[in-house]
């Protein structure tokens, strides 16, 4: 058994501790669902157990979370469609990008808001609202961009070339920084919303940038220009952490890779190394899966299948759990967390971590 497993197999069996005098009440929200992705019901503190920084933590109550979003029903669902017009994508994905966003907005009930907005033009924004016919009419403006004209090294003499969207592109850094401040703005916006999960459905090829090895950046990139795009990056999840903001992504291309997908996406947070890119489109999905393994959420990647995202994300936002636990830590650094349900053949999403009330 190795040092990891041991330390697991410690922590999963502990009696959490009694409460200290000066613990603080954190509260998080933690979806479950069966192998089919259908919330899972019916479940207690008992059933649950939280590990703060390789602490077992002490749960004081669990609350179930049923949205309907039928008329009447208490708190619908809030969702933000934010369509990427700012990153090079491949051509021909703007018709897959409004139908995917038409098919979450078809599943909206009468008692759900939705709002849309795109990362670079303006005539996407249109306010949360319960009218489909109006966030339809805002869909219908998005038009993506594919690629972007720069002038390449000296292997094309100094012309004008299409970059490819899946190899970052010094002279797109506008381009992507555009997408992540925008995703940013949108993510403090909602968080003046309370009392209910918030979400934010990204449709976008996704920023060609995963994880960079330590002081890697400093050699493959002296101008900085990754290095600027890696702290955006970082401070989308840090918002949306703090915001309690889910993100979902959705890259409308569909089936990219002849390989696997990364089956492992390094957290933002802390320096990682960086996962295994190679294969088209790596790197892309990387940056797609690690904004959703960040915040909650889940990724739609290389799968054909993108018409079920609607569906699976709108299913994400009906049935969850709010979840109190007595936090002992101090300090304002940010504070990692794992959840578990003592189920088999569960999957249980919650983010990371959390940062401190009144940390910078």
């Amino acid at each position: 058994m190795t040092l990891r497993a041991a330390a697991c197999a410690v922590f999963c069996v502990a009696v959490p501790p009694p409460a200290a005098p000066h613990a603080t009440t954190v509260v998080i929200d933690v979806s479950v669902v069966d192998r089919k992705g259908v919330p899972v019901p019916g479940l207690t503190a008992a059933d649950f157990s939280i590990v703060e920084d390789d602490r077992a933590t002490r749960i004081t109550s669990v609350e179930p979370v049923t949205v309907s979003g039928d008329p009447g029903s208490a708190g619908g669902r809030v969702a933000v469609l934010f369509l990427d017009d700012a990153t090079p994508s491949p051509t021909g994905e703007e018709r897959q990008a409004k139908e995917i966003a038409g098919r979450l907005i078809d599943g909206l009930g009468p008692g759900d808001v939705a709002g849309v907005i795109f990362a670079a033009h303006p005539s996407g924004l249109q306010a949360l609202t319960t009218d489909r016919a109006v966030l339809k009419a805002a869909v219908g403006r998005y038009r993506q961009r594919v690629g972007q004209w720069s002038t390449s090294s000296s292997d094309t003499g100094g012309r004008l070339t299409r970059g490819g969207y899946d190899r970052f592109d010094s002279a797109a850094t506008a381009l992507y920084r555009t997408t992540l401040q925008s995703l940013q703005r949108l993510i403090g916006r909602l968080a003046a919303v309370e009392d209910r999960r918030k979400a934010v459905v990204m449709i976008s090829a996704g920023v060609p940038f995963a994880p960079p090895e330590p002081r890697k950046i400093a050699t493959d990139d002296p101008t900085g220009t990754a290095d600027e795009v890696l702290e955006d990056i970082r401070a989308v999840i840090r918002a949306a952490q703090r915001a309690k903001v889910t993100i979902y992504t959705v890259d409308p291309g569909g089936l990219r890779l002849a390989s696997q997908p990364l089956d492992d996406v390094a957290s933002l947070n802390a320096e990682a190394p960086a996962p295994r890119v190679g294969a088209l489109g790596q790197a892309n999905q990387a940056f797609l899966r690690s904004l959703s393994l960040n915040t909650g959420g889940f990724a739609t990647v290389n799968t054909n299948n993108t018409s079920a995202a609607a569906t699976a994300i709108l299913r994400d936002l009906s049935g969850y759990y709010m979840v109190t636990f007595e936090s002992d830590a101090t300090g304002d650094a940010f504070r990692s967390l794992t959840v578990r349900v003592n189920r088999p053949g569960v999957t249980v999403r919650a983010r990371p971590g959390y940062w401190p009330a009144g940390a910078r």
